[in-house]
């Protein structure tokens, strides 16, 4: 299983994108968690809720590889109790 830790940017990065879609070729189960609305420790600033549905990539005949697609469960860090369920 992979978790996701998704923050305003994570899945625009790179590397995050490669590494999802080498979890999804191993065949392993992708859930991602919600991370927005919890001050960050350093700055104070709070992250915005990320849009699922962004390209991660692409398959081999060039058709883009959308997050949401691989994505078997969406949990919300504060509204799902994540202190306590994670």
């Amino acid at each position: 299983m992979t978790v996701v830790l998704l923050g305003t940017n994570t899945l625009k990065r790179p590397f995050v994108q490669y590494e999802i879609c080498e979890s999804i070729k191993r065949g392993n189960a992708v859930i991602s968690v919600h991370v927005h609305n919890i001050k960050d420790i350093l700055t104070g600033q709070i992250s915005l809720k990320y849009n699922i549905h962004t390209v991660i990539g692409q398959y081999n005949d060039n058709s883009p590889t959308y997050f949401d697609n691989h994505n078997d469960g969406v949990y919300d860090y504060k509204i799902d109790n994540g202190y306590e369920n994670l």
